[in-house]
């Protein structure tokens, strides 16, 4: 499908943001079809933004002592109560706290209450706001607004963590584009390496060897 794809034009589908996805699923009729995402197990996992074309900078990072410190596959990260970063796998798939961003300049940031998974809250802030909160910029400018507002709230001791838009994951596009767009299906698995748009028009995975219909772009 990649070669069919490069041969024909330009590469397998690589999907920048959520305007991509609604024309993703206008275009294809037939699925699971594949796109342009896989796995590469032998490569360093890198961190991503949530917010779309948002890079992450590592000298901007702003870890607590100690991290990051998990070398799994597929990490997200928390904000403690002292607005420091801490990097996790096992409780991504847990119900945590979260806080959206929104580009409405009366309230851009939402601290939700209703606990989700990580997959989850990005979807919610995707659907309800901008997404989950992305970048240094956007943390500073929440310690600075709602730094007061909040610190009562991320000092709760039953759910002493909050969900923010950092995680980490050995996915690549196939035209070696850095974009980090992820719209993984909850319910799926991401055992695979090989990513496909699924009939809820999500996406989850397949062995790579598994022959499937496929969408290109140009």
């Amino acid at each position: 499908a990649q070669k069919y794809c490069r041969k024909n034009h330009t590469d397998l589908a690589t999907v920048t943001n959520m305007t991509d996805v609604k024309k993703l699923n206008q275009t294809a009729k037939q699925r699971p079809a594949w796109i342009g995402l896989k796995k590469y197990t032998n490569s360093k996992e890198t961190w991503h933004w949530s917010l779309p074309g948002l890079s992450f900078i590592k000298e901007e990072a702003y870890w607590s002592y100690g991290e990051p410190n998990n070398h799994e596959s597929e990490l997200c990260v928390f904000l403690r109560e002292n607005l420091t970063w801490v990097d996790d796998y096992q409780y991504c798939t847990m119900d945590q706290r979260f806080i959206c961003y929104n580009t409405n300049p009366t309230q851009k940031f939402h601290l939700i209450e209703t606990p989700l998974n990580w997959t989850n809250a990005q979807r919610y802030c995707r659907e309800n706001h901008t997404d989950l909160i992305s970048g240094r910029q956007q943390l500073d400018q929440l310690n600075q607004s709602l730094y007061s507002e909040t610190r009562e709230k991320l000092h709760d001791q039953n759910i002493p963590r909050v969900f923010i838009g950092l995680f980490s994951d050995m996915w690549a596009w196939s035209d070696e584009s850095s974009f980090s767009f992820r719209y993984w299906d909850p319910q799926s698995d991401r055992d695979k390496s090989c990513a496909v748009l699924t009939n809820k028009g999500m996406w989850s995975t397949d062995g790579c060897d598994q022959e499937k219909h496929f969408i290109c772009y140009d």
